[in-house]
C-alpha cells in the first residue's frame, strides 16, 4: 500500500506527503466476540487502529470502519 511516488511522495523540507487526499477507505473486519466493541478485550483490537494510521500517512482524510 505504501509505494513512494504512487501513494505518497517525499517533499524536501517537509518529508513524506500522502497522495490519496481525495480517496475514501472502508475497513470491514470480523473478529468474533473477544475483540468486539463492548468486550473486556476490545482495547486489544489493533487492525482498525493500524489501518487508520496508514491511511492518514497516505493522505486519506477518513477511514470508515466497523468491527463485529
Amino acid at each position: 500500500m505504501c509505494v513512494a511516488g504512487k501513494t505518497f511522495q517525499y517533499v524536501p523540507g517537509k518529508g513524506p506527503v500522502g497522495l490519496l487526499e481525495h480517496k475514501k477507505a472502508v475497513h470491514i473486519q470480523a473478529s468474533g466476540s473477544v475483540l468486539s466493541p463492548g468486550s473486556d478485550f476490545a482495547s486489544f483490537e489493533m487492525g482498525h487502529r493500524h489501518l487508520n494510521v496508514i491511511m492518514k500517512f497516505l493522505g486519506v482524510p477518513s477511514l470508515e470502519g466497523t468491527t463485529k
